[in-house]
């Protein structure tokens, strides 16, 4: 089978596509027939050794896909030859084929597109446990999103809209706010050309904000999370900005606000059928017309490597998608 493969942590100009034997299927395992895979920040932080997780060298990066399942491992309960599903796999992805723990596996429906089934598990249920689980999003609430373009962003202006809070877009673009707003975003700030804590403090003065969604960190952080409201709640998602960011912890204190880290993937494992719960309750919106996923590109794994360029250019808005013959 074809594969993009990483043999170093140096980067994507690295990466090569290579043919590679059939891999084992350890039991509790599922090998798939990927037919798209989707693309995100994470995926070139992992190919230049700076993720959280490394894999062993070579490897196959790629952290979401769906496919056809074509052979049930020992020990797997639920699943058949022939099920459609979709999955986050951390790596992997990235490949003809691929073989999946089952339970991170989950029943897509035969309406729902290849595409669409690999470019919302990981945004969409990053965002959803994010401002449901984590945060308690109410319809009431005032969300600031930053990165609000990107694949976690977009989620976020979605399920707001869905949910019927009032959310805040901030990106480095009018052409990023023009989707954001598309997306339901009741307010809209260019960070690239407003300061953003005066920019909040305009609109929103001493109240301030119930919620801030933040895949980014970066120079922003701070900001953000001083323009929280008494018992304001920041989520930390993610550091697509690239900085690491730090805070005067006595920001927690004044107003009693909550700094609060979400990381779905932990959540998933240690909580038995969340994925597959969430999942198709995701699937069913998304099918139902009430939330909607936006690929902004669909290429093949010949293009893959540049595709993945694009999140460092941060010209990205929505998911990128690779899909397989």
């Amino acid at each position: 089978m074809k594969a993009l493969r990483c043999n170093e942590f140096s980067g994507i100009d690295a990466l090569s596509i290579e043919d590679v034997a059939p891999l084992k299927m350890p039991d509790g395992h599922l090998r798939v027939r990927v037919h798209a895979a989707g693309m995100n920040f994470p995926d070139g932080l992992i190919v230049a050794g700076r993720y959280q997780v490394k894999p062993d060298l070579p490897f196959t990066p790629g952290m979401e896909l769906s496919g056809e399942v074509v052979e049930v491992g020992n020990a797997v309960e639920g699943f058949a030859v022939g099920d459609r599903i979709s999955a986050v796999v951390t790596w992997g992805a990235f490949a003809e084929e691929a073989v999946v723990e089952a339970s991170r596996a989950i029943k897509i429906p035969e309406a729902m597109d290849w595409n669409i089934a690999a470019a919302f598990p990981l945004a969409y249920m990053t965002a959803w446990h994010g401002l449901l689980n984590r945060a308690g999003m109410l319809g009431s609430d005032r969300v600031l999103v930053l990165g609000a373009s990107g694949g976690v962003g977009l989620a976020a202006l979605d399920i707001c809209r869905y949910i019927g809070a009032q959310a805040i877009a901030a990106a480095s673009s009018s052409e990023k706010l023009t989707v954001c707003s598309d997306y339901g975003a009741h307010h809209l700030i260019n960070y690239a050309k407003e300061d953003l804590r005066s920019a909040l403090k305009e609109r929103f003065g001493r109240a301030g904000l119930d919620i801030v969604c933040d895949p980014i960190g970066g120079d922003h952080f701070e900001a953000a999370f001083r323009s929280l409201g008494y018992g304001g709640r920041h989520l930390v998602i993610g550091f697509a900005g690239g900085a690491i960011p730090s805070l005067p912890v006595n920001l927690t204190l004044l107003g009693e606000r909550n700094l609060i880290g979400v990381y779905w993937a932990d959540y998933a494992n240690r909580n038995h059928g969340a994925r597959q719960s969430l999942g198709t309750k995701l699937a069913d919106l998304i099918l139902e017309g009430e939330l909607h996923p936006k690929i902004a590109r669909i290429g093949t794994l010949e293009e893959a490597s540049d595709m993945l360029r694009s999140f460092s250019e941060r010209t990205v808005v929505g998911k990128l998608v690779i899909r397989f013959p």
